[in-house]
């Protein structure tokens, strides 16, 4: 009976070694920006939690002058820090969510783009003395991130639901996030309320959507360091 020699047998070791400890890291890494993407899209929740707290507040025109532009500021990061969130979820549940999942990552950071870009519009100089047609297009393109943003965000929750990989509250909550956000701007009353409430609620959804995908990537990272160690 032949024997292998013993440096080949350390050698094929080694390299099982090495695999290992190349998986781990790379497990690791993404962990890593799961964790970072729950952070940003907790960040942004918080941020849109905070705009609503401040448009329900009886005050002339909020988009207006300093306070304006302050608030429209606030309302693009929280647009930056949500798009991070999106490509999080979708990062963590990506091998099962499927085609679906694909499309609300992409609708739903279309939603948050024309957010970003429409507010951006409104606060150019001179907007509103260059005609009618200029001074309206931006606030509809930010409008209009209302009407795309709940299709991807309900594509999203269906997505959690399929994929299963975080719990199905977490999904039927970021689920109706999106209807609420659909609603406020569909059914006829005063959109100085429902309006600061839909973003309030939305931002909630966002920060449980959020805290879940870093609490995960906590856990991930927990029963990988043991090993490398």
């Amino acid at each position: 009976m032949e024997h292998q020699p013993a440096g080949t047998d350390i050698q094929q070791r080694g390299i099982v070694i090495t695999t290992r400890q190349t998986q781990e890291a790379s497990t690791m890494a993404r962990s890593n920006a799961s964790g970072r993407s729950g952070l940003a899209a907790v960040a942004g929740g918080i941020v849109l939690v905070a705009i609503g707290a401040w448009l329900i507040t009886p005050a002339p025109d909020p988009w207006i002058g300093a306070a304006g532009t302050l608030l429209g500021g606030a309302w693009q990061l929280a647009m930056a820090l949500l798009a991070a969130g999106a490509v999080g979820l979708h990062v963590r549940q990506a091998r099962r969510a499927g085609l679906v999942g694909v499309a609300g990552l992409a609708i739903t950071c279309l939603g948050l783009g024309m957010g970003f870009v429409g507010v951006g519009g409104m606060g150019l100089p001179g907007i509103q003395a260059a005609g009618d047609a200029a001074a309206w297009l931006w606030p509809c393109v930010a409008l209009g991130a209302f009407a795309v943003l709940p299709i991807g965000m309900l594509l999203i929750g269906a997505a959690m639901v399929r994929a299963k990989v975080v719990p199905v509250g977490v999904a039927l909550i970021f689920i109706a996030g999106a209807l609420v956000l659909a609603l406020a701007w569909l059914v006829p009353a005063d959109p100085y309320v429902t309006s600061p409430l839909a973003l309030s609620l939305l931002g909630a959804c966002w920060i449980v959507a959020g805290a879940v995908l870093w609490r995960d990537s906590r856990r991930a990272i927990s029963r990988t360091t043991p090993a490398t160690a």
